[in-house]
């Protein structure tokens, strides 16, 4: 990416994921974002095909990007989005070059737009629509990725986490880092609860719903073998599935293995 927007002669430049097709006038709904000299880069929409696919990586992550859109939209009205997803254009003249191979470039254009106090648009008439094929497994793969790469490309613009950031600083930390570090607040819970005193109001109700919860997230593991459909034992197997990626993520950020290399949309 680098030596490519090197060689590029054009002010706008954008990146498009092998696994994403842009639908009629996307492109030309993203460029006219950028008439306005604030903006330093636009994110589209991503649409999720495959509806098919009845399983619960499919149906978790479509419900999660539905929420993932309402945030977007509300950042990017108030000062800007922090979160991309594939198919994203910005100003050649404000990317600084990418310092390695564990930064996420999506999130890399979008940090270091704001930090020069230009903002993130996120574009909901542009959509992109992903055509690979979702799993639980390869979801759970895919944050294991994001985290330990997201959590690098934060340090790498740490910065932005200062309180001079007014706005972009209170995004980056609750849309990202605090979710990035959910499963550890998941497990001070747990210990917190358990280690209660008997006279607390709150040790058995918070002790049960956990276990009502967890136990929701084994029975939709294995309705998910036998291809049986509960939603809500999805939906509490893929939140749990998703916070175990954010932890061995995590676990790959310390180990210094994490690495921003993406994965072929067929494997």
């Amino acid at each position: 990416m680098n030596k490519l927007i090197e060689l590029a002669d054009t002010e706008i430049i954008f990146n498009i994921d092998a696994d994403l097709r842009l639908s009629e006038g996307a492109l030309q709904t993203m460029v006219s974002q950028f008439a306005d000299p604030q903006v330093g880069s636009v994110v589209a929409s991503v649409h999720f095909t495959f509806m098919e696919d009845d399983n619960t990586g499919r149906t978790g992550e479509n419900f999660y990007q539905r929420y993932e859109k309402y945030i977007r939209t509300k950042e990017s009205s108030i000062r800007g989005t922090v979160n991309g997803l594939g198919a994203f254009g910005f100003r050649k003249s404000v990317m600084p070059s990418i310092p390695n191979n564990l930064i996420c470039d999506d999130m890399w254009v979008l940090l270091t737009s704001m930090i020069q106090s230009l903002r993130n648009v996120y574009v909901v008439d542009a959509v992109a629509f992903d055509v690979r094929k979702k799993t639980l497994k390869q979801e759970l793969t895919r944050r294991i990725r994001f985290v330990s790469c997201g959590i690098s490309t934060v340090l790498y613009a740490k910065k932005l986490l200062l309180p001079t950031s007014g706005w972009g600083a209170f995004f980056l930390l609750s849309h990202k880092v605090l979710r990035y570090f959910s499963p550890i607040l998941l497990i001070l819970i747990l210990l917190c609860s358990v280690v209660l005193t008997e006279l607390s109001v709150l040790k058995y109700p918070l002790i049960i719903t956990q276990i009502i919860f967890y136990f929701s997230a084994l029975l939709g593991w294995l309705f998910e073998k036998k291809e049986i459909k509960f939603a809500p034992f999805r939906f509490a197997l893929f939140f749990v599935a998703m916070n175990i990626g954010f932890l061995l993520g995590i676990i790959r950020f310390l180990r210094g293995q994490q690495n921003a290399v993406w994965t072929r949309p067929n494997k």
